[in-house]
């Protein structure tokens, strides 16, 4: 039984007739594609004819006259278009691009139904008001191919999944289109069919082999979109076929994804093959057992499965597919999969597209986890060694981050910029000094970066170093010559970032290369006011044999001994002591460091300054003692103290109030109570 599709053999088209009509066209004023429709056209209405099918033939004639026409219209637009292209006019080019592919699709649709709508009147000329953008067509249907194989030839039957060595009879071959024009001839598909022998291995398909090759002839890009039917039958790998039988492709529609994504994940080519085959689109996306959407390409690349990646894109998988975020090629990058990256490059994928999040690029994945050999294929591939990311990271600075000293060398050797930074002004040398990574940032220094570079902030290699306490890059760096003074917007320097951050070996690291002690930052505070504010007594004692001056005041007139009093350090206000520190300096407030610890509470403190013969009843700017402040506040362990050291209990502030009125209005019983005992004993 024939296919619905072809004519039967007892119906054939005469042949003086066709030729006939066939010569009554001018071939010169049609493009390929409406030239192959009328040709297609004139055969069907001659078959129609032969059969008695007048309707069938009313309506190909009919087709015939709108497709002359509009095909005439067509070369006509397209000379427009050219000429408004050379004149550079290219939104009026793009118009009649447009208005050409809408008649085109008419050419297409001419004859398959009863009442086709005639063409719309042409636009006028490129130098006219630009037309309005016409409707996008629908998308033509793709044209049948029939493969047969020559009449003379034996009628046994075939089967198809035989190995390439039996292939004398099938390479006889041949394939067109419903208009008999020749696609591929016999002679043709012969030597094709050698060519393949020789490269392909034995036991290989010829179903598929076939299928593949009709498809590309067709222009069908996902080749197992494409059935052959015999007899209304889809044959497949395993169906026997009888040479003589025509065999006619139909384009099918594509299934789930889900037994694609599964057959990836499995590595399970044959399974593949048949997700393929029923079909199946190869960009279908699905959930993985992980919840993440993926496409069975993004599976495939992500495992390293080369040969399904293979498969895939053999299929027409599209290579820069973004699903999640991700293309296949940056999930196989990031994984690290040699072969799969250079496969997908080599199909063209996008080498330097980033993913929809942080714009990662394949390159940053593969440098970010280590993978030198990926990195060196998509260098090869001429991928962009600078391209940042969103917050302007290099991969050099990935590199330099994750301490891949390897591939900083690689990449600089491509001439990667070392000294790029990121949009906070952050570079290679920074990431590295950070990290604490010396391979990284000795490979930068010798390849000569900047080791003095300064961030937005100000912040140099070396005070990010400083900061995290890395003595190792910090010696290098000094030994490089860097800047060990230089501070940022705030006044930072790295000797201050290592006593705030409490980096003691740092500190001596830095004092020992010649660090200014007397650096202020924009409160005018020096190191040794940071030593005292953190509590650090070993520092306080390195800064004073460094002669740190222990008396400097800061803009607001604070000495370190009013630091280590506000913030509680008894051992650093003694040492500071013993380094005989001025005990009653005020500040912008007339503030001893006496007031500031008994406000605070500081007990050991006040305690070391009573020892020390610091002034117990000094009055502020508002005429407030030590004792009124902690009697203010209800510390009574202060407010004892200062009682047994002699303080002055009946010395009134501003208002007149004496410090056990200041308690009592404050509701601190234990400390009225204390001062009522004080009265009692005196």
């Amino acid at each position: 039984m024939a296919s619905p599709t072809t004519t039967p053999r007892a119906v054939q088209p005469s042949i003086s007739r066709v030729t006939s009509d066939l010569a009554d066209l001018d071939e010169a004023k049609y493009d390929v594609r409406t030239l192959e429709r009328l040709k297609g056209l004139v055969l069907e209405k001659q078959q129609c004819v032969d059969s008695e099918d007048y309707t069938g033939a009313k309506r190909c004639k009919e087709a015939i006259l709108m497709l002359r026409k509009t095909g005439l219209t067509i070369c006509d637009l397209e000379e427009q278009k050219k000429v408004a292209v050379e004149n550079e006019e290219y939104d009026v080019a793009k118009s009649l691009k447009s208005e050409i592919d809408r008649l085109r699709q008419q050419c297409e649709r001419a004859g398959q139904e009863p009442d086709s709508a005639p063409p719309a009147p042409a636009p006028a000329k490129a130098a006219a008001k630009r037309p309005e953008r016409p409707e996008r067509p629908e998308r033509p249907e793709r044209p049948k191919a029939s493969v047969e194989a020559p009449r003379e030839a034996d009628r046994d039957r075939v089967d198809s999944s035989s190995s390439w060595a039996d292939s004398e009879l099938r390479a006889m071959a041949r394939v067109s289109l419903s208009s008999g024009a020749e696609v591929v001839a016999a002679a043709e598909f012969a030597a094709w069919w050698e060519e393949q022998r020789a490269r392909r291995e034995e036991g290989a398909c010829f179903f598929h082999a076939l299928r593949r090759e009709v498809a590309r002839r067709m222009g069908l890009r996902h080749f197992r979109q494409l059935a052959l039917v015999c007899e209304e039958k889809i044959l497949g790998p395993e169906s026997p076929w009888n040479k003589d039988d025509p065999l006619v492709a139909v384009v099918r529609q594509f299934a789930s994804g889900d037994e694609l994504l599964a057959a990836a994940e499995a590595e399970d080519v044959e399974r593949l093959g048949r997700a393929l085959d029923r079909p199946a689109h190869p960009d279908a996306a699905s959930g993985g057992d992980d919840g993440e959407r993926f496409s069975a390409l993004h599976r495939a690349a992500g495992r390293g499965h080369l040969q399904v990646v293979q498969c895939l894109l053999e299929a027409g998988a599209d290579q820069d597919k973004i699903i999640d975020g991700m293309t296949a090629l940056q999930l196989a990058a990031g994984e690290g999969h040699v072969e799969v990256v250079q496969c997908l490059l080599d199909a063209g994928a996008d080498k330097n597209r980033g993913t929809t999040e942080r714009a990662l690029t394949p390159m940053h994945l593969a440098v970010s986890h280590g993978h030198t050999e990926v990195v060196q294929r998509l260098l090869d591939a001429r991928a962009d060694k600078d391209q940042a990311e969103k917050s302007g990271s290099t991969p050099l600075m990935q590199a330099a981050v994750h301490g891949h000293g390897q591939l900083a060398r690689t990449l600089l050797e491509a001439k990667a910029n070392m000294n790029k930074s990121a949009h906070n002004g952050l570079t290679p040398m920074h990431m590295a000094a950070c990290q604490g990574h010396k391979d990284v940032l000795r490979t930068l220094l010798d390849s000569g970066a900047d080791k003095d570079t300064a961030a937005i902030s100000g912040e140099t290699p070396l005070l990010s170093a400083s900061k995290v306490g890395h003595e190792q890059i910090a010696q290098c760096l000094l030994e490089a010559g860097a800047n060990k003074d230089s501070s940022t917007v705030d006044g930072v320097t790295p000797l201050l970032g290592a006593i705030v951050q409490g980096r003691k070996g740092m500190v001596r690291c830095l004092l020992a290369a010649g660090a200014d002690v007397q650096k202020r930052n924009v409160m005018g505070e020096t190191s040794l006011h940071a030593a005292a504010a953190q509590g650090h007594e070993d520092i306080v004692s390195w800064l004073l044999e460094a002669k740190a001056q222990k008396d400097q005041v800061s803009k607001n007139g604070l000495t370190a001994l009013h630091f280590a009093c506000a913030q509680g350090h008894p051992a650093a206000a003694r040492c500071l002591l013993q380094a005989r520190a001025l005990l009653d300096e005020v500040n912008i407030n007339k503030n001893t460091p006496m007031h500031v610890a008994a406000a605070q509470g500081y007990v050991e403190v006040v305690r070391a300054l009573v020892q020390a013969k610091a002034a117990k009843d000094k009055l502020n700017r508002d005429k407030l003692t030590p004792l009124h402040f902690a009697a203010l506040n209800g510390h009574v362990q202060v407010v004892a103290c200062l009682l047994e050291a002699g303080a002055d209990k009946d010395k009134p502030n501003s208002a007149g109030h004496v410090p056990l009125q200041t308690a009592a209005a404050k509701g601190h019983r234990d400390v009225v109570c204390c001062l009522l005992d004080a009265y009692s004993n005196t």
